[in-house]
């Protein structure tokens, strides 16, 4: 006998159902319980990636459009989003929830470790001739947060060019190889920089360049 006629915590299966009023009359049927499949999601493998990559987070589900009612990330950013492209700084533990129309929910967890290697880009030569190809020498590359000084000097120890406290892509940043607004002839430059890294570290570099025409 169940009180109240509910039964609970029952599984897939089909159940013979016997029912009997006060006077002793009873009626008997058959009901079939169908389990729908619970939603399932992953975020992938844990990874390492260098510091400042960006890495694309996709919460690959099983759940129709239809069925999926929200997705829900632990960094409570980017609610419903399946996807996150997120530049990794730090190590990132990152968790996704997936709930379906029924409340059902399925979780996946990952984990980003960082790894720090320098990548500074710095040419030798230049060209700029204006055929928009390597018209100007500048300093960049995912590791670079700032370019903190650089000072260009021609081979007598006059200085050409300066710039302070400039982001990579700042196109003042950038030496066309000009002085005062005149062309300098051909020949080699030397330069010193000194850069501000996304980790924090502070780095001093020097080293020759080529102005070609």
């Amino acid at each position: 006998p169940m009180p109240g006629g509910i039964a609970t915590g029952l599984g897939e299966g089909t159940f013979h159902i016997e029912i009997t009023d006060f006077n002793g009359c009873s009626e008997e049927t058959e009901a079939t319980l169908v389990q729908e499949p619970l939603p399932e999601v992953t975020l992938g493998p844990d990874l390492t990636v260098d510091q400042g990559e960006s890495v694309l987070i996709t919460a690959n589900h099983t759940l129709d459009q239809g069925e999926l009612a929200t997705i829900l990330w632990s960094d409570s950013l980017c609610e419903g989003c399946t996807e996150r492209n997120i530049t990794i700084i730090e190590p990132l533990y990152l968790s996704v929830e997936v709930i379906d129309s029924s409340g059902c929910f399925a979780t996946d967890e990952i984990s980003i470790q960082v790894e720090f290697n320098i990548n500074v880009f710095i040419p030798d030569g230049f060209s700029p001739n204006g055929d928009q190809l390597n018209d100007f020498f500048r300093i960049y590359g995912p590791s670079v947060a700032l370019v903190r000084n650089i000072s260009i000097f021609n081979r007598w120890g006059d200085r050409v060019f300066q710039r302070n406290e400039m982001l990579p892509d700042d196109p003042d940043g950038h030496w066309d190889g000009t002085f005062d607004g005149d062309p300098l002839d051909p020949g080699v430059f030397v330069y010193y920089a000194e850069l501000l890294l996304i980790n924090g570290q502070q780095l001093s570099m020097k080293g020759q360049i080529t102005l070609l025409k």
